[in-house]
């Protein structure tokens, strides 16, 4: 275990025990200042090896085509992936059927759940709810955990924290697709990252959530980093960034891709309507469009 990883276990140890006290404030805080001054470190030495400071933005269209997409499940509740990242876990699965999933760090479960009818398996690491209230999580959150689970098609869920599991013990098959969305701190991201890439299929696509912030654009550079330095450097040429998402991808070799120059270019016209679903949550799809070249998506 290296230092920085044991300081950030031992941190967020005090963090959970000292949870709305004075003093765990103040020392979070500082250690918060420590390591985003570590951070910036590293991005200087990984800006300097990578070659370039944000990974190169490819087409969303280019990798799917316009088959269309179906959500059943979605609230637009706080910390959800978007809609069109669902989309893109759906596409990807489509690619690689027979798929295999993983995801780590599910919350309400909705992601799993649209992957009804997709994957042949799916297998959720994520925190106990016992875990989550020890962390000091809202009660609304903790009480939502996993809120889908039972409507969810050969699921197997793991309750752990995925600093502390032995991924030699995930259910077979190997995975070939996996969702890495837990902790965003630069320790946990490297450490989940080089986890499942010893255990995933020979053919795999490995998606990080959150490599950019919510506008698509600024580099997250916690996750950033930990992506860089829990891959080893031949495997940078496979890492992406998909458009209109805030995800990364590390794609299969032979896959082929088509960059996308500037975000605020629209890659394609989407058109959008929501509607409730009789359980309460918002029913999602998207559909090939017309003429032009361009898709419609209904949401």
């Amino acid at each position: 275990m290296s230092i920085g990883s044991f300081s950030y276990r031992v941190v967020r140890n005090l963090e959970s025990r000292l949870q709305g006290t004075a003093a765990g404030k103040l020392g979070v805080a500082g250690y918060r200042v420590i390591r985003n001054l570590r951070v910036r470190s590293r991005r200087r030495r990984l800006t300097r090896e990578y070659g370039r400071s944000a990974l190169p933005l490819i087409r969303f269209g280019a990798l799917f085509g316009s088959e269309p997409f179906r959500l059943s499940h979605y609230t637009f509740a706080p910390w959800s992936t978007s809609p069109i990242e669902h989309a893109l876990i759906q596409g990807l699965a489509r690619r690689l059927k027979p798929c295999h999933f993983l995801e780590i760090g599910s919350l309400r479960g909705e992601l799993l759940a649209n992957l009804n009818g997709l994957v042949e398996s799916s297998i959720s690491l994520s925190l106990a709810k016992e875990d989550m209230v020890k962390r000091g999580y809202p009660k609304a959150v903790v009480d939502t955990n996993l809120l889908y689970e039972n409507e969810v098609k050969n699921l197997s869920v793991i309750y752990a924290d995925s600093r502390e599991y032995d991924f030699s013990k995930l259910p077979p098959p190997p995975r070939n697709l996996v969702f890495i969305d837990g902790d965003h701190a630069y320790e946990i991201v490297r450490h989940d990252t080089r986890n499942v890439l010893n255990f995933c299929a020979r053919e795999s696509v490995i998606v990080w959530h959150d490599y950019s912030l919510g506008d698509h654009m600024t580099v997250n550079w916690p996750v950033f980093a930990g992506i860089l330095d829990g891959l080893p450097s031949t495997a940078w040429n496979r890492l992406y960034h998909v458009n209109n998402t805030a995800c990364a991808v590390l794609l299969p070799e032979s896959w082929s891709v088509r960059v996308h120059e500037d975000p605020f270019r629209p890659e394609t016209t989407f058109s959008i309507s929501i509607s409730e679903n009789p359980k309460g949550s918002c029913e999602t799809s998207t559909v090939p469009s017309g003429a032009g070249g361009s898709e419609s998506v209904v949401f």
